[in-house]
């Protein structure tokens, strides 16, 4: 057994001991707790199987966080220019920030990656599924095929239409928020920020930073 697996092993004990969840289990820093939410067994026998799972993929560090799962699997080349399209955004509003209400209505219809791949999935579900009735059972197969896509996005935050997606400029939830509440910040909708309406570009960029928060 490795030296982490001694201090996994521990910090279960403490739980069932306890009947109290550290957050450290999730989020890697210690001296933190809080109450277990349900059976303190069912959330200690939900930690093993985890923990089982990894330890089968050889690689026992914690999976990330959903908000930073489709972003950990996404190539960085990309991920800077979802970013970099983001900040352009921004300073082009701090600009002409009488189109800030035009570009609010356009993100609140944006579709992020989880809407688009459940109606992608769910398209070629229903077009195997009648296939297979009507036409040949082999084509059952689609959405068993779907379905595995499916269960593997949720448990990773990538499935192989993610990166075609992702290329494509889809942007997860989170990443679509940071640009919402950067536009209104600076709108105005949280007070004052930066050193003044001519600087434009430092109003921006304080903008970027509370909304990357």
């Amino acid at each position: 057994m490795h030296e982490n697996d001694f201090i996994v092993a521990a910090k279960l004990y403490r739980i069932a001991a306890t009947e109290r969840l550290p957050h450290s289990l999730e989020q890697g820093h210690s001296g933190q707790t809080g109450p277990v939410k349900g059976c303190a067994s069912a959330s200690v026998w939900t930690l093993i199987m985890r923990l089982s799972v990894l330890h089968v993929a050889g690689d026992l560090t914690m999976p990330p966080t959903t908000p930073e799962r489709v972003p950990a699997h996404t190539s960085e080349p990309v991920n800077w220019r979802i970013q970099q399209d983001v900040a352009d955004s921004v300073r082009w509003h701090a600009r002409h920030p009488q189109r800030i209400d035009t570009r609010l209505r356009e993100l609140d219809e944006e579709w992020d990656i989880e809407r688009t791949l459940e109606a992608n999935a769910a398209t070629l579900a229903l077009t195997g599924t009648l296939l297979g009735i009507c036409v040949d059972k082999r084509f059952l197969a689609l959405p068993v095929v779907v379905s595995a896509f499916l269960l593997q996005h949720a448990l990773q935050g990538w499935c192989p239409p993610v990166p075609f997606f992702r290329k494509r400029g889809v942007r997860t939830m989170r990443e679509i928020d940071e640009e919402r509440y950067a536009l209104k910040a600076l709108r105005g909708d949280f007070g004052h920020i930066g050193s003044g309406p001519s600087n434009r570009d430092s109003r921006a960029s304080h903008a970027l930073q509370a909304a990357r928060l």
